[in-house]
């Protein structure tokens, strides 16, 4: 009785498993069919694509220097069915577009590139059902000049920020000029290479890093980037005792000032801690600013000569007393 309850189950699984087995690929079979359907609708139709087609400039003379070039590479909006669409992106490899030197020469300096020019030479290589729609850039031109050029500085355009108690001692440049090329009536103008804006934050050490220059449209600097030095120090603070002097007084008038002389506190960089003393500074009291004021009233000291080394000066005391004494000859 068991064997033939088991025998029976064994029947009824087998007969569910064809049975499911038939539904699945029914319903794989017309999967297929709707997908296959779509995909044949949807080559059909026609769609749009972008693509990149090299440029080159053919010809240049040795003695010419191009100091404004044309892009590398222009982009291309093609529009055709998606299944020639399909051929450009895994098929078809456009050759470059030539601009030949000899057709523009006569256009002086700054020759422009005629668009006509290039969509023919790119249309020659698509299908004969494919058509362009743009082409971006939709300007192309160049700038040259005959080896007219001159030497000028590299200087630093950007923001170094350093951490707390650090300061910028300086920045080198190395080279530190490059040479310029440009139009003569460009060239003229120029005074100076300025690097591409840099932005450093936190620095707390001496860094060393390329940077590019920026080149204005018509320009070209040899080399382009220059290795920068940007030199960092920390703060330490020093105090130095420094006499107070008069100015402008007129011959036969002595400052006398109560104290002689004046505390000054600052900040300092540590390599410049030592090579910073009192003979550094000149603190003065002006004969203009105290002329009228009598015998009995304060002067204020002002510091007149300082190291560029030093940072958040604070003087002490900020008000002396003083006497203007005169001289008796016989």
């Amino acid at each position: 009785m068991n064997i033939s309850l088991v025998g029976v189950t064994r029947k009824l699984r087998r007969i569910l498993f064809v049975r499911r087995y038939k539904d699945v690929l029914i319903f794989l079979s017309f999967l297929f069919v709707s997908a296959a359907f779509w995909l044949f609708l949807a080559l059909g139709e026609e769609n749009q694509i972008e693509l990149e087609v090299p440029l080159r400039l053919n010809g240049v003379p040795h003695n010419a220097v191009v100091t404004s070039e044309l892009p590398s590479k222009i982009r291309v909006q093609v529009k055709d069915r998606s299944i020639e669409l399909l051929a450009y992106r895994y098929g078809i490899t456009l050759r470059p577009v030539v601009i030949e030197w000899s057709e523009y020469e006569s256009q002086g300096l700054h020759p422009k590139v005629l668009m006509a020019d290039v969509q023919r030479k790119v249309a020659s290589q698509l299908m004969s059902s494919t058509r362009i729609m743009q082409i971006k850039p939709d300007t192309l031109d160049f700038i040259y000049t005959y080896g007219t050029s001159k030497r000028v500085p590299v200087v630093f355009d950007g923001e170094i920020e350093t951490g707390s108690q650090f300061y910028v001692v300086k920045m080198e440049f190395s080279p530190d000029s490059v040479l310029a090329y440009a139009p003569q009536d460009q060239l003229s103008q120029i005074r100076e290479a300025a690097t591409k804006k840099i932005l450093r934050s936190n620095v707390t050490d001496t860094i060393t890093f390329m940077a590019e220059l920026r080149s204005p449209k018509g320009v070209k600097y040899s080399p382009d980037r220059v290795r920068a030095k940007c030199y960092v120090d920390m703060f330490t603070e020093k105090t130095v005792d420094v006499p107070v002097e008069g100015e402008g007084f007129p011959n036969g008038y002595v400052l006398r000032t109560f104290p002689s002389k004046v505390r000054l506190t600052f900040q300092v960089g540590v390599k410049e801690y030592n090579s910073v003393d009192a003979s550094s500074f000149k603190v003065v009291v002006k004969y203009a600013d105290v002329k009228d004021g009598g015998h009995n009233d304060k002067c204020t000291p002002q510091v007149i000569s300082m190291p560029q080394a030093v940072r958040r000066l604070k003087i002490s005391p900020d008000k002396i007393d003083y006497l203007i004494e005169r001289k008796l000859w016989k």
